[in-house]
């Protein structure tokens, strides 16, 4: 690589910012709602940079489309 391109590509990579925190929670269904869920883990509020994927326990019969 050329010294330009060198410089170009630091360049965007101090542009950037930080890559987002993925942080699961656990909801305890069917007895919470996920918003439930989040306030129960996160007290303080929700961190800025946080990409959430809530998950839960499933019995037979409560998926959204059982068929699939």
């Amino acid at each position: 690589m050329n010294g330009g391109h060198d410089k170009r590509v630091a360049k965007l990579e101090q542009e950037r910012g930080p890559a987002a925190r993925v942080l699961f929670v656990w909801r305890d269904s069917p007895r919470e709602t996920t918003e439930q869920a989040i306030a129960r883990r996160f007290l303080s509020g929700l961190p800025a940079d946080a990409q959430l994927v809530i998950c839960s326990w499933q019995l037979a019969g409560e998926g959204e489309n059982p068929s699939a």
